[in-house]
């Protein structure tokens, strides 16, 4: 694993290294938690034994257990060390580093993969045609790149900003764990996006991604399976 102690440690990671230890009894229990079954639906059809996966924002390894039982071999990264451990006592297989995706992945410099899983991430990162520009380099040529991404619902209570603290909608005041930002998009933005970086887009689909607040407000994504034309 690479850590960069001297690294000023942004509100995000700290968000969570707290969540970690109760990830995934949260996630898999009342808040359920649903992309990283949405992306095994799109990717498992097309895996083969052997197959490389990177998964940028593996957490706790939800998404890539399945991958991993279909015989891939994984490669994650996160941006919270305490997620990586606990990832890496599920999972010793699993080859881990902690890294900041909107810094770069120069631990991965000149590495391909047949498959790049981002799944519950993209909505975090500030400039998302430069982070998909990125991923798409660490794809082999014709590999697939499945991602979500938070949708943009002008009407919809959480949703209904392009921009936004993480804690907007749900708590007045924010407190400072709550405060990094959360980006939406529509479906045909991201189209573009992705069809400008030499992707095709084989699937997408809108779906309920997982419950929000006390009062349990149904969040909602959208997947989309890509393969790198060349």
């Amino acid at each position: 694993m690479i850590i960069n102690k001297k690294k000023k440690i942004k509100i995000i990671e700290k968000y969570n290294d707290i969540l970690a230890s109760k990830y995934d009894e949260a996630t898999l229990g009342e808040f359920k938690w649903t992309p990283p079954q949405e992306a095994n639906k799109f990717i498992l059809p097309y895996i083969k034994s052997g197959f490389s996966v990177l998964d940028v924002g593996i957490g706790t390894g939800q998404s890539s257990e399945e991958l991993f039982k279909a015989g891939c071999k994984i490669c994650g990264i996160d941006i919270s060390q305490r997620m990586i451990g606990i990832c890496k006592d599920k999972f010793p297989e699993f080859e881990l580093y902690q890294a900041d995706l909107e810094a770069g992945l120069p631990m991965l410099t000149g590495r391909t993969f047949d498959i790049v899983v981002v799944i519950g991430v993209l909505e975090f990162v500030q400039d998302i045609d430069k982070t998909i520009n990125l991923l798409v380099n660490f794809l082999k040529p014709h590999g697939f790149l499945c991602f979500t991404f938070e949708k943009y619902l002008p009407k919809h209570r959480l949703q209904k900003w392009t921009k936004s603290e993480m804690g907007r909608g749900v708590i007045d005041p924010i407190p400072e764990l709550l405060t990094f930002l959360n980006y939406r998009y529509t479906l045909r933005k991201i189209k573009k996006i992705v069809q400008n970086h030499k992707l095709k887009i084989f699937k997408t689909k809108k779906f309920k991604a997982y419950l929000k607040t006390k009062e349990k407000i149904p969040i909602f994504y959208e997947i989309i399976l890509a393969k790198k034309l060349i």
